[in-house]
């Protein structure tokens, strides 16, 4: 049976529904994207880090990072309990002394913390300002953004370069425009299985990540592996927007003269004790990680009476999840 939603566009044009629907990938599953990890890897060192302060932050942590670790899962148990997240700042060498981004990973996350630190300094300066916190839990292969926080189950460079292409995307500003579209509407394949099962739903932030890796691999790696320049014609018209967009951003950036303008300033910073769910302030103490840990066993002892944190379309730009 045709969907009603489908049939303004039968309507409008029979060939357009096939056009839609039967465009190909250019990088097909099961590795999508995947493949590029290695290049980037190469070519692109990460960073050096000035200094990296974790004895700030022994009792205080960000809200948005306390709140994404006490959500309730499925499970009926909480993502990461405050006394298991370890919160620190890093200092890269490639910026200036005076800027630092903030990390808060739970000690139980498949991703050691030399490798969140690494993957996220591999991203462009332009991209990297962008993202204001860098979030990492155990569990599925995860990922998604918030504003523009990082929440990340999986560790990758394609994995980390598309979620921060949403911060860079600035809400859309870019991927939402008539210009993006028509490119969409005129190419002939999608960048890969994620942006077409995303691209075929209307969403358009998400294969505007994707490509935007293929020109990011394009202008700081080299050619695209596997695929023959007649090939990329089939993305023409999206390469080139994105293109148009981006290029020029993130030659800025790497110029050497940081743009304080665009760095993500931190939000609300509070004590440990402050955001553990169902309880008053109890201050801060010497033996925070006992406290913290006796609350929060106590907080998943009445699970069942806490309704499961639900999140809104208008929560997150994307959800990256991979077989």
């Amino acid at each position: 049976m045709v969907s009603l939603a489908l049939l303004p566009l039968l309507l409008a044009s029979p060939s357009a529904l096939v056009a839609a629907w039967d465009k190909p990938t250019l990088f097909p599953d099961p590795a999508g994207l995947s493949v590029l990890d290695t290049g980037f890897r190469q070519m692109i060192p990460a960073p050096g880090v000035r200094y990296l302060n974790t004895e700030g932050w022994k009792d205080r942590m960000p809200r948005a990072c306390a709140e994404e670790g006490e959500s309730i899962q499925e499970s009926g148990m909480m993502r990461c309990p405050l006394w298991n997240m370890d919160v620190f700042t890093v200092h890269y060498a490639d910026v200036p002394d005076d800027v630092a981004w903030l990390f808060c990973r739970c000690r139980d996350a498949d991703y050691s913390q030399q490798t969140m630190i690494d993957e996220f300094g591999r991203l462009p300066i332009a991209i990297r300002q962008r993202v204001r916190y860098v979030m990492s839990f155990k569990g599925l292969k995860f990922a998604g953004t918030s504003n523009n926080d990082l929440m990340l189950q999986e560790i990758s460079p394609t994995v980390m370069l598309h979620e921060a292409a949403h911060c860079f995307d600035d809400n859309g500003s870019k991927s939402g425009t008539a210009n993006y579209e028509s490119a969409i509407a005129k190419d002939t394949c999608w960048a890969d299985g994620y942006a077409q099962h995303q691209g075929e739903n209307n969403n358009r932030a998400d294969p505007w990540a994707q490509v935007l890796i293929l020109r990011l691999y394009q202008t700081l790696v080299g050619p695209l592996p596997n695929v023959k320049d007649k090939d990329l014609g089939c993305l023409w018209n999206q390469l080139k927007v994105v293109s148009q967009q981006t290029d020029e951003l993130i030659r800025a950036g790497q110029s050497g003269k940081f743009d304080y303008s665009k760095k993500r300033g931190y939000g609300e910073i509070g004590l440990r004790t402050d955001y553990a769910t169902g309880f008053p302030n109890v201050g801060a103490t010497s033996d925070m990680a006992s406290k913290m840990r006796k609350l929060e066993e106590a907080a998943t002892q009445i699970k069942h009476s806490v309704a499961p944190k639900k999140r809104t379309v208008g929560d997150s730009v994307s959800r990256l999840w991979r077989a």
